[in-house]
């Protein structure tokens, strides 16, 4: 990875059960770099599967669904950006099958950017800082164990942002979105 004074990557650890989990580099997040990372996170990142939930081979139900209200503003639901940030966020878990492929999500474009955290980050008591969290790609890595579930969503600096969203999977035709953040599809 290439790095100015502004870089804002993430680096890769091992946890104790060998899977990789991601932690922010020490670079702070500026706006102009907001979101143009890649994160990873790992079994140790995860949380459970509620009982019942449907666990599907392929996790690309992100922006699937229309909603009937606008997302909110990050700050509204409690998520911290950097100063002078005011996105939009789309709370979107995701769930990976035990033992699957590692599967990478990107976004392309401005204003546009992924916010999955660790979930004791996510279910802390103190809300998420999403300036170390935010990213152009992350890659979810699977449990060998357990089916796990990714908290987080999606951002987008305003309702008329088009995400740009790519799902690449091992054994998987890589899959694409182009929505807004309520669901409905761009135009032109």
């Amino acid at each position: 990875m290439l790095c100015s004074t502004a870089c804002t990557g993430s680096t890769v650890v091992h946890s104790s059960d060998s899977s990789p989990t991601s932690r922010p580099a020490t670079a702070s997040a500026t706006p102009d770099a907001f979101g143009t990372r890649h994160i990873s996170l790992g079994c140790s990142d995860a949380g459970s599967v509620p009982p019942g939930q449907t666990i599907d081979a392929a996790p690309f139900r992100v922006l699937e669904a229309r909603i009937d209200s606008p997302p909110p503003l990050a700050e509204d639901v409690g998520l911290r950006l950097p100063a002078g940030l005011h996105w939009r966020f789309r709370k979107d878990p995701l769930t990976v099958p035990a033992g699957a492929a590692d599967v990478t999500l990107s976004v392309s474009g401005a204003g546009q950017a992924l916010a999955w955290v660790p979930t004791t980050l996510w279910t802390a008591a103190d809300h998420p800082d999403l300036a170390s969290w935010a990213a152009s790609s992350i890659t979810l890595h699977s449990c060998p164990d357990r089916s796990a579930m990714f908290l987080g969503g999606v951002l987008a600096a305003d309702l008329s942002t088009c995400i740009h969203l790519t799902m690449r999977q091992l054994g998987q035709p890589e899959r694409t979105a182009r929505q807004h953040l309520d669901g409905t599809p761009c135009t032109g």
